[in-house]
């Protein structure tokens, strides 16, 4: 056949390992933000904000300048530019 070694094939001959791999890595990251969720809440509830896990979405950022978006003050190469 023609179709027997192109990459769409075997990329539906092994969708039960991709799914299942998928499903292991959302887990994995659900879990997390879960437990990131959960432990800055408690900070707070303890009166201790100082000690929250705070995290920037840089990566999210720097896609988003670079495909045009300026508000965040950052060009493509992520050096600042308010300052």
């Amino acid at each position: 056949e023609q179709n027997e070694d192109n990459v769409l094939a075997r990329m539906l001959d092994h969708k039960e390992a991709i799914i299942s791999h998928l499903s292991w890595a959302s887990l994995f990251l659900g879990f997390h933000t879960l437990g990131l969720y959960v432990h800055n809440d408690v900070m707070l509830a303890f009166g201790t904000p100082e000690k929250q896990i705070l995290i920037e979405p840089i990566f999210a950022q720097w896609i988003q300048s670079a495909h045009g978006k300026t508000s965040y003050g950052f060009d493509v190469l992520l050096s600042s530019t308010n300052g």
